[in-house]
């Protein structure tokens, strides 16, 4: 009877499990963009709410007040879906995962983004709510990519781009040659431009490089590849021969910064160029050297003979050469 009761009760808990999923996995993909006034109480009120509901880490306000690129942005969203005859604070865009699900034009209370999320995931298409709460799914996909195009979501651009590096370089010189290989993927619906490269050699190294692509320099060791635009799913590589003078470390590391300022991103890496190693033929002498040096020791030649004269007086001669010499040999063989 208790083995039926417990199966019953693991049923219902899978059950409520599986139909819950849905809803834990969409709050878990959220990302909030908020347009608004630092020192308007409704944008603050909108933005505390929605870091309760979703972390602090997953919401992103773009104040009005301090950047003008906001401002076109918040006047064209306005105008292309059309949410009002007067322009109102907060504009709230909700992200799920890579895809835009949701504005909401105006501030709204706890409980309709808490309520919202519920129903949000399943929609197709851009639910849009106006100044005046009037609800309605966008399902054109030109103007949901424009959407995209505007907002250039910062979660999105995090994930977008790689950086790789591969070397060639040399055992006993410092340089040789790299490959830098910059990929997008295929999850971004809008283009990137203005990518570009930042390489940056120590500055106490004397660094010479060649390379078929175009770059210019900024301050000493600075090098600026400009890769122009990547579309979605676009791979690039830049190959470098690097020669190092002057440079009296034996390992060189550089460092590389992908930026796209457009797209709000930078990604850093730290690349091994070259590790200086001696040669075996250098080496063997000087190893053989210092071991005949380290072997010609006084003080142990001292303490030995001292130990074999107390021992010759204590034990006699034979009965010190009878346990010495077995004691020599086993350190010999050992």
């Amino acid at each position: 009877m208790l083995r039926n009761k417990l199966t019953i009760l693991l049923m219902i808990f899978l059950v409520i499990s599986i139909l819950l999923t849905p809803f834990l996995k969409a709050e878990n993909d959220v990302y909030i963009y908020i347009y608004g006034e630092s020192t308007c109480p409704s944008c603050f009120q909108v933005k505390n709410d929605l870091i309760k509901l979703f972390g602090k880490d997953r919401v992103f306000f773009r104040d009005l007040l301090e950047n003008q690129n906001y401002v076109s942005d918040f006047q064209n969203i306005y105008n292309m879906f059309k949410l009002g005859d007067r322009l109102e604070v907060p504009l709230t865009i909700i992200f799920i995962g890579d895809d835009v699900k949701a504005i909401v034009a105006g501030p709204r209370d706890y409980d309709y983004w808490a309520d919202m999320i519920k129903y949000l995931k399943p929609i197709r298409g851009l639910l849009i709510s106006d100044v005046d709460g009037n609800e309605y799914v966008c399902k054109d996909s030109k103007a949901i990519n424009a959407l995209v195009n505007l907002v250039k979501p910062q979660h999105i651009a995090l994930e977008t781009f790689s950086l790789r590096a591969s070397t060639n370089t040399s055992e006993t010189t410092l340089g040789g040659t790299f490959e830098l290989k910059v990929s997008t993927y295929n999850n971004a619906s809008f283009k990137y431009s203005d990518c570009k490269i930042f390489i940056k050699f120590p500055v106490e190294a004397e660094v010479d490089i060649k390379t078929d692509h175009r770059y210019f320099t900024e301050g000493k060791n600075i090098f600026i590849f400009e890769l122009g635009e990547l579309n979605p799913g676009e791979n690039k590589t830049i190959s470098i021969d690097v020669e190092i003078d002057e440079y009296d470390k034996d390992t060189l590391f550089i460092t590389v910064d992908l930026v796209s300022e457009e797209n709000n991103f930078n990604k850093t890496t730290t690349i091994v160029v070259g590790v200086r190693r001696e040669k075996l033929e250098t080496i063997i002498p000087v190893v053989i050297a210092m071991a005949l040096a380290d072997s010609i020791n006084p003080c142990t030649f001292s303490v030995f003979t001292a130990l074999i004269l107390i021992s010759t007086a204590i034990s006699g001669r034979k009965r010190a050469l009878a346990i010495g010499i077995p004691f020599i040999s086993a350190i010999y063989i050992a």
